[in-house]
């Protein structure tokens, strides 16, 4: 008996444990909006490109397991780049 609960219990975890990632939608009211997305699943890394409607300024966020990190997306002339929307 003790050890059906633990196969149940073990088959649940898994179950729940394992889901898709939350997609950006329409209705999302925060600061960015994404413009690009890159997953590259070897390594667990996952990098967006975004932009803020107010100022149109572009960045870039660098998702990983336990870390991550945000940063303006320069020119070559070193001024922040800004989104233009084709």
């Amino acid at each position: 008996m003790r050890r059906n609960a633990m196969i149940i219990a073990l088959a649940m975890s898994l179950l729940c444990a394992c889901g898709p990632a939350k997609e950006e939608n329409g209705s999302y009211k925060g600061r960015f909006i994404v413009v690009g997305k890159d997953e590259n699943f070897n390594t667990n890394l996952d990098q967006y490109i975004l932009y803020d409607p107010e100022t149109m300024v572009m960045y870039i966020f660098v998702k990983s397991y336990k870390s991550g990190g945000l940063s303006v997306i320069y020119n070559s002339d070193g001024t922040p780049k800004v989104y233009s929307p084709e």
